[in-house]
């Protein structure tokens, strides 16, 4: 399996995430968000339309995503302020908002950050040693003590790392890992030539293992932990973007994004991420299935969820991917019952924090429907009730406020 794709996926889940918080009724030019709009907030709205600035100051006065405040939505925050916001926000679709983005995004940042051995990571440790034990010290600092031995049919490669230091080219920054990674590949000869097939059947228990990944400039964009995790990988052969097959995970993590106040744990029960690729240009097909549970360290909130086939078809156009068609079903505790997604209008994923283009629509428990668009800068446009009309906007897609069930 390929890492950039692997790292993509953080954001092809999230063209299924963030949005379904898209249930909150409209309220253009309410910057506080206490669900009205004053005098005090008009003239804010006139001012970031007069001399253009950055719409912290006001998020959900720019209605349709595109980095400005007009007239048009001037005169419809006057409008609101004389009639009012409407009704409140609908309770399930608000837990839908969070329950969906904290599930997708921290189980796709907790598969992306797993490091794995065989397929194109088997470069993570290089080669097995050749019989005896060996130490030896990491390109960036830090040691690797390896060894390995012969099981029947199997070799078994245990690796204990203390702050090995590697360069991750495809990450392009670099990460840390300490710990013990116990590796059984199904294959005879791993011990005796030092090499890890891309082709068979690998194994790897995670022991008290850690990660963090760094940037080239020094910024900690990910720390993952995993005290006790099983993957298994069932390659079925090369594919255009890397080796194909299925990675299957089960035990305890935590992730930590700092730049997006992320903070998860959990247990992954039977987590299976499937891929296939082909053609050119590189087309992926993504599939999820199993379960999760997650707790959110900031609010104390647990979420359990399963998928069920969930996942996404996407284009690699070089500099970046295109979700062609996505979506499928997923049941979430807190919400009763099955939440379907789909991808209406392809999405964009161009590397940055969120999607630039697209739309997805969500149907929740119950047969609600809502929608959002992805615009410039990745903000979100909400169609609230599914009419088709978008009437709320979200400056980005890792807003903090998007958080577990509320």
């Amino acid at each position: 399996m390929n890492s950039r794709v692997l790292r993509h996926l953080t954001l092809g889940f999230l063209l299924v995430a963030a949005g379904s918080g898209a249930a909150s009724a409209v309220c253009v030019g309410d910057c506080n968000q206490d669900h009205e709009v004053t005098v005090d907030e008009l003239v804010t709205m006139v001012s970031i339309a007069m001399v253009p600035q950055p719409m912290e100051a006001c998020p959900l006065a720019d209605v349709d995503g595109d980095g400005h405040v007009t007239v048009d939505e001037i005169v419809v925050g006057v409008t609101t302020t004389l009639a009012g916001c409407g009704p409140e926000p609908s309770p399930q679709l608000e837990r839908a908002a969070g329950a969906t983005h904290s599930i997708l995004v921290g189980t796709m940042t907790f598969i992306s950050g797993v490091p794995y051995f065989g397929g194109s990571r088997a470069a993570v440790v290089g080669e097995a040693p050749r019989g005896a034990a060996s130490a030896s010290s990491c390109e960036g600092g830090g040691t690797v003590d390896v060894s390995c031995r012969v099981s029947g049919q199997t070799n078994i490669l245990t690796m204990v790392f203390q702050g090995c230091r590697i360069y991750a080219a495809e990450d392009e920054g670099w990460m840390t890992v300490s710990g013990r990674a116990v590796v059984t590949v199904a294959r005879k000869g791993v011990c005796a030539t030092g090499v890890i097939p891309s082709d068979v059947r690998t194994t790897t228990h995670l022991i008290n293992f850690t990660v963090e990944y760094v940037t080239t400039g020094g910024v900690t964009v990910e720390r993952g932990t995993f005290p006790d995790l099983t993957e298994v990988l069932d390659p079925t052969g090369p594919g255009c973007a890397g080796t194909n097959g299925t990675l299957t995970m089960n035990g305890t993590f935590s992730v930590i994004l700092p730049p997006y106040d992320i903070d998860l744990s959990g247990t992954a029960r039977t987590l299976a991420l499937q891929m296939r690729s082909s053609g050119t240009p590189c087309v992926i097909v993504v599939d999820a299935a199993g379960g999760v549970t997650l707790d959110d360290a900031t609010t104390g909130q647990r979420v359990d969820a399963s998928f069920e086939h969930t996942g996404f078809t996407i284009r690699d156009e070089g500099e970046h991917l295109v979700a062609i068609s996505g979506g499928g079903p997923m049941t979430i505790g807190c919400l009763g019952g099955r939440v379907h997604l789909e991808t209406s209008a392809p999405v964009f994923l161009a590397g940055g924090d969120c999607p630039e283009q697209g739309e997805v629509r969500v149907v929740l428990p119950g047969g609600a429907v809502a929608g959002w668009r992805y615009g410039s800068g990745g903000s979100l446009a909400f169609d609230d009730d599914g009419n088709g009309a978008y009437e709320r906007t979200v400056a980005s897609c890792v807003d903090p406020a998007l958080t577990m069930c509320r």
